[in-house]
């Protein structure tokens, strides 16, 4: 059956947008989880950055046992890069990023920087593949298994679908190796 777009949701809370054929190969279907539509619901008290929550159970996975959250406070997830909290609670709690057993993507400074946690797919794996010859994001997805775990909220520290990290890491790098194969091309022997 073949559709332009169509809006699955399957048992384990995942969407398939985009999808060009439901009964083709997975690496065609870009999963993303219905938790990248959590709302933003709290600052930061250190840095001041929206941040939004994260079920405690991704807290206490994350995050080394003598700071695990014990009371019913609600813990939200801090993105900003350069803020050292991870997670944090409306009453000023804060695990910070020495606290955590697992990288966090966003705020790792050095390599291997996680993509997809589900799979322990890294931005150099994805590099690598590219530089290898995939060109395009499927074949980029069939190179390196990312995407499509199911299990986010435990594996990723942020406690949602990694898609939103990893779709728009991939495309900005096949546009740059993209761009530098036409460079490189026009610059070398015979180019324009």
């Amino acid at each position: 059956m073949i559709v332009s777009r169509i809006l699955e949701v399957d048992r384990v809370g995942f969407e398939l947008e985009d999808v060009r054929d439901i009964t083709s190969n997975l690496f065609s279907k870009k999963f993303i989880c219905r938790q990248n539509r959590l709302p933003i619901m709290s600052s930061c008290p250190f840095c001041n950055h929206k941040g939004f929550p994260v079920e405690k159970v991704t807290v206490i996975i994350h995050s080394k046992e003598d700071v695990w959250p014990i009371s019913d406070e609600k813990y939200y997830y801090c993105p900003q890069p350069t803020c050292r909290v991870v997670y944090y609670t409306k009453t000023g709690k804060a695990i910070k990023k020495d606290m955590m057993k697992s990288r966090v993507t966003f705020k790792e400074n050095e390599d291997p920087r996680p993509l997809c946690y589900c799979k322990m797919v890294t931005e150099e794996d994805v590099i690598k593949a590219i530089e290898k010859g995939a060109k395009t994001f499927d074949e980029v997805v069939e190179a390196t298994g990312i995407g499509g775990g199911g299990f986010c909220t435990y594996t990723n520290p942020q406690g949602r679908c990694c898609s939103r990290n990893y779709v728009p890491f991939i495309e900005n790098k096949l546009k740059e190796f993209s761009k530098q194969s036409k460079s490189s091309i026009m610059d070398g022997p015979g180019g324009i």
